[in-house]
């Protein structure tokens, strides 16, 4: 394995977010994000900040146009882009009847989950939507939940409506009662508590299907970019999962794995 070859790009392109992550000999060493709109017009953006040599990139995607452009990008300066897709696993088991169908984000979660947290795990992705993945030492990856993500519900309040405002998910916003004295506060309350609740209520049926029908306890692990807004007291937060699962299948795709 030549020297070069330990060294890697990975890439998450989320519908908020993309997200650049710098590995060496397997071990993230730099992180960089910024908005995928902004990202969209410029992908010099983030590419630029981890160096001008030209190392190895693999990358999910769930936002077609921004792939077009970056594979674009990529043919144009000469870069050793690499998709991710679900054909890519040699080492984890998919159970789910169309594996075509999975996000690939969701596919890179599982992955990390499998091979670096627990082989029976539920990961919990609140973004743009949320997601709850579930992967088993028996089946793999097995299937999953999509729910709305809390920016959806501010959105859809200001869409639907004559009067709502626009607003932003906050970072780390508390309430010191369990209701609003202004507007916003109401409507930032809604999305607090309703997703909050929604978010355990689907996590309780998971953990039971889980313990009750197989007596086994799984891991949950939270990422995403507005997962720091809820906190899931029985969950590890793990903010790099993708990039990680991203790195560990293609260094075990193409390097076996990065040891030395």
């Amino acid at each position: 394995m030549s020297e070069q070859s330990k060294f890697l790009l990975c890439l998450d392109i989320g519908n908020s977010s993309a997200k650049l992550g710098k590995f060496d000999h397997g071990v993230l060493k730099k992180v960089i994000s910024r908005g995928t709109k902004e990202f969209l017009r410029n992908p010099k953006i983030l590419f630029s900040k981890v160096g001008n040599e030209k190392l190895p990139i693999v990358y999910c995607s769930v936002v077609p146009e921004v792939e077009k452009k970056v594979i674009s990008f990529a043919r144009e300066n000469s870069l050793d882009l690499n998709t991710f897709t679900w054909d890519l696993f040699e080492d984890l088991p998919i159970s789910y009847p169309n594996p075509e169908e999975i996000g690939s984000d969701r596919l890179a979660n599982a992955y990390a989950a499998f091979h670096l947290h627990s082989p029976n795990s539920i990961v919990v992705d609140i973004g743009t939507a949320t997601t709850f993945d579930v992967i088993t030492s028996w089946g793999g990856y097995e299937g999953g939940v999509i729910a709305p993500g809390p920016q959806g519900y501010l959105d859809f309040l200001h869409w639907k409506t004559a009067l709502l405002p626009q607003l932003k998910v906050s970072i780390n916003q508390s309430f010191d009662q369990p209701f609003g004295k202004s507007t916003e506060a109401a409507m930032r309350l809604g999305v607090r508590l309703g997703h909050d609740h929604m978010t355990r209520g689907i996590l309780d049926n998971l953990m039971e299907w889980f313990v009750g029908k197989h007596q086994i306890k799984p891991k949950v692990l939270l990422v995403g970019g507005a997962s720091e807004n809820f906190n899931l007291i029985s969950a590890l937060f793990t903010p790099n999962l993708t990039l990680e699962g991203l790195a560990l299948a293609y260094q075990r795709k193409h390097f076996e794995i990065f040891n030395s």
